[in-house]
């Protein structure tokens, strides 16, 4: 797809949040995403929309990744039946790069 991968990272530092995206000054993003008492077909769309809004993608482009990515992940797993194996507990600390700024977002946002 030639997109850039963005880091991910759980929770949000805000726990006002249930998503944020941090940009270095390279580029470069780090996606956080709650997961803890959300169903996972909401996680998963956040962190589709993470990686859609990381690579600041026109709403046509936006779309056929967000189809692409989502058929992906129904081909293998079922969506709405949570993740296929325990998720490993969040890092206390998480991950910042330095000169990143958080930058919260909404759905309708990557357009």
């Amino acid at each position: 797809m030639g997109l850039r991968v963005p880091s991910f990272q759980s929770p949000p530092r805000s726990d006002q949040l249930d998503r944020s995206i941090q940009r270095s000054g390279n580029g470069d993003c780090v996606v956080a995403v709650r997961v803890r008492g959300r169903p996972f077909a909401a996680v998963v769309a956040d962190a589709i929309e993470g990686i859609v809004v990381c690579n600041r993608l026109s709403a046509a482009a936006a779309a056929a990744v967000r189809g692409e990515l989502w058929r992906e992940i129904e081909g293998g797993h079922d969506a709405a039946a949570g993740p296929a194996g325990p998720c490993p507990a969040p890092s206390e600390g998480g991950h910042r790069t330095p000169g990143a700024v958080a930058e919260p977002y909404a759905l309708d946002e990557a357009a």
